[in-house]
């Protein structure tokens, strides 16, 4: 637990130390977009292709990627419906009020943005692989069913060209060539 404690307190501590510098003056407001793309861009792409490439593809390996995926897969089905009883039977929530909305954010999670660093940092390459399979299956789901479900009892349809633009961003490139790589059996050098 406090291995927990101690690599999450840093991982705040960084971000506390950049909100000093951004409130002094160190680091204008201006650097916040330069600071995300650099995130976003190039070192969560760069720590997924680390993670992944960093495994050997064993059998062992090959069983939990297959039920990774096919756990990933069951989940997004179950909430799909959990959240369809939940939203539209239970609480009757009316489509202009933003029940698909509602449905979405029940059924999906955030995970990339802070959750790929705090995830390597407190469990290491093993659970950030896991991590990165699952999502695999979130991008998926959320660039298709996902967006059936944003509109759910809306006039609106879906703009699958707007939608896969946006699903294919640098994290779930990264993702899929990573996975490609270690299918291969290619790996990264140690430096």
């Amino acid at each position: 637990m406090s291995i927990v404690v101690t690599k999450t307190f840093s991982i705040f501590l960084i971000a506390g130390i950049g909100f000093v510098a951004n409130r002094i003056g160190i680091l204008p407001n201006a650097a916040n977009k330069y600071l995300v793309d650099l995130l976003m861009l190039i070192t969560c792409p760069c720590m997924i292709i680390s993670g992944v490439t960093s495994k050997t593809l064993t059998d062992e390996l090959m069983d939990t990627t297959v039920t990774m995926f096919v756990g990933s897969v069951i989940f997004f089905v179950v909430f799909y419906f959990v959240s369809w009883l939940v939203c539209v039977r239970l609480l009757r929530v009316p489509p202009e009020r933003g029940v698909g909305v509602l449905m979405s954010s029940f059924t999906t999670v955030n995970v990339g943005f802070i959750g790929f660093p705090v995830t390597y940092a407190i469990f290491g390459n093993d659970i950030l692989y896991l991590m990165i399979l699952f999502q695999v299956v979130l991008i998926t789901y959320v660039y298709s069913f996902g967006i059936i479900q944003m509109n759910y009892g809306t006039a609106n349809g879906a703009n699958w060209k707007n939608a896969a633009k946006s699903a294919l961003n640098v994290c779930t490139i990264a993702a899929v060539i990573s996975i490609a790589m270690l299918a291969m059996g290619l790996h990264l050098p140690g430096p």
